[in-house]
C-alpha cells in the first residue's frame, strides 16, 4: 500500500512535468506571451522543487521496500529512479530552451545554478541508493563529503574554463560548505581512517583548486574586467 502512494506521488510529479513541457512548447512556438511565460517559470520551478524533495524520498522508499523484501521485491521501484530521471532531464531540457528568456538579466545564470543544484542534488542521492543497495549506508558522510569536494573542483575549473565568475564563486562556495559539514557534522561520527580519507581527499581538491587559480589568474582577471 504504501508503495503505491509513492508511486502515485511520482507519476502525479512526472504527469505535471510533461503537462507543463507541452505548454511551454505551445507557448513558444506560438503565443510568446511573457505574463505565461512567467507563469509557467514559476510553476515549473515550484514543480522541480517537489520533485527534488517529494519525489526522490518516494523514490528512496521504493528502494528501501526493494530491499526489505529481497528476492521477491519488484524491480519497478528500481526502475522508476531512473524513469524519473529522463522525464526531469526533458523537462529541464525544455524549460532551457523554450522558457528561460536569456535576455532578461541575470536569467541564464540563476538557471545555470538551478541545474548544478539539481545535477548535485541528484548525484548525491544516486550515490546514496547504491551505497543502500550493495550494503554500505553507514559511510554515506565520507561519500558525500568526497562527492561535494570533486564537485566543488568541477565547478571551480569550469567557471575558470569558461570564464563564468559566478560558477567559480559556486565552486569555492561548495567547497566551503563541505568544509564545514566536515568539521561540525561528519567528524564527530567518523572512524580515525574515514577522518584521514576525508582530509586527504578535501586537501587534494583545495590544492587543485588553488593550483588552477595560480595558473589561470591572467585569464581570469581578464574575464572578471
Amino acid at each position: 500500500t504504501s508503495a503505491i502512494g509513492h508511486f502515485q506521488t511520482l507519476w502525479e510529479i512526472h504527469y505535471t512535468m510533461i503537462y507543463l513541457c507541452i505548454w511551454a512548447f505551445v507557448q513558444h512556438k506560438r503565443w510568446r506571451s511573457d505574463i505565461l511565460q512567467k507563469i509557467l517559470l514559476g510553476i515549473g520551478s515550484f514543480t522541480l522543487l517537489i520533485f527534488m524533495v517529494s519525489g526522490l524520498y518516494s523514490i528512496s522508499e521504493l528502494r528501501e521496500e526493494y530491499l526489505e523484501n529481497g528476492a521477491r521485491g519488484s524491480s519497478v521501484n528500481l526502475t522508476m529512479r531512473y524513469i524519473s530521471l529522463c522525464i526531469t532531464a526533458l523537462f529541464m531540457w525544455v524549460y532551457h530552451n523554450y522558457v528561460v528568456d536569456y535576455s532578461l538579466k541575470y536569467a541564464k545564470r540563476i538557471f545555470t545554478m538551478v541545474f548544478h543544484t539539481c545535477l548535485l542534488w541528484y548525484i548525491s542521492s544516486e550515490l546514496l541508493h547504491w551505497m543502500h543497495v550493495f550494503g554500505y549506508p553507514e559511510n554515506y558522510k565520507l561519500a558525500l563529503s568526497i562527492l561535494w569536494g570533486l564537485y566543488a573542483v568541477f565547478l571551480a575549473a569550469f567557471g575558470i574554463w569558461k570564464s563564468q565568475k559566478v560558477m567559480r564563486i559556486a565552486g569555492m562556495g561548495l567547497l566551503g560548505i563541505t568544509l564545514l559539514k566536515l568539521f561540525f557534522y561528519d567528524i564527530a561520527h567518523l572512524e580515525t581512517i574515514s577522518k584521514t580519507i576525508v582530509f586527504i581527499s578535501l586537501g587534494v581538491c583545495m590544492l587543485v583548486v588553488s593550483f588552477l587559480y595560480n595558473k589561470f589568474k591572467y585569464k581570469i582577471l581578464d574575464s572578471d574586467e
